[in-house]
């Protein structure tokens, strides 16, 4: 009877992770097209060092604050789509290449961070800390929002 009850809880949890690889896969695939179908052609206005901003594609702009280790995406829950994550991420990458800025982790990485923000945000969680994303250039101090982050940048969505 043990040995049934194990079987089935691994089979379980194959499957969960089967569905999981999977999702992950079809995301990040998606993503990777998105960032390298478009070039590193940028419409943005710098105010002052490190105010800058960026016009999107769709003709929204995005206010961007720079600093020697993050970014921050000024009200990022209203960039929540795809193509806007991507065209935002693809130009702080830019930006800070340009300027001299390291940036150690992946876009997807970034992209997970974003998202979390956006999602904690939608869902009404400390709305006041959420609602400006600070994506890190290097790790984030905190191990949930590095974690979380990369999951969800692991998973695509």
């Amino acid at each position: 009877m043990r040995r049934n009850r194990a079987l089935i809880i691994l089979t379980i949890f194959n499957i969960i992770l089967f569905v999981l690889s999977t999702i992950a896969y079809f995301g990040t695939k998606e993503n990777l097209e998105i960032f390298n179908s478009t070039g590193n052609v940028f419409e943005y206005e710098e105010k002052e060092k490190g105010n800058v901003y960026l016009t999107l594609n769709q003709r929204e702009r995005v206010a961007l604050v720079f600093d020697e280790t993050s970014v921050k995406v000024s009200s990022a829950y209203r960039y929540d789509d795809r193509p806007k994550m991507v065209e935002i991420i693809r130009f702080i990458r830019y930006y800070c290449e340009v300027n001299g800025f390291e940036i150690s982790r992946r876009n997807s990485d970034l992209w997970g961070e974003m998202r979390l923000h956006t999602t904690l945000y939608k869902m009404g969680y400390r709305e006041a800390h959420t609602i400006n994303a600070e994506i890190d250039y290097e790790k984030d101090e905190r191990w949930y929002v590095n974690v979380l982050g990369n999951f969800l940048g692991w998973i695509g969505i």
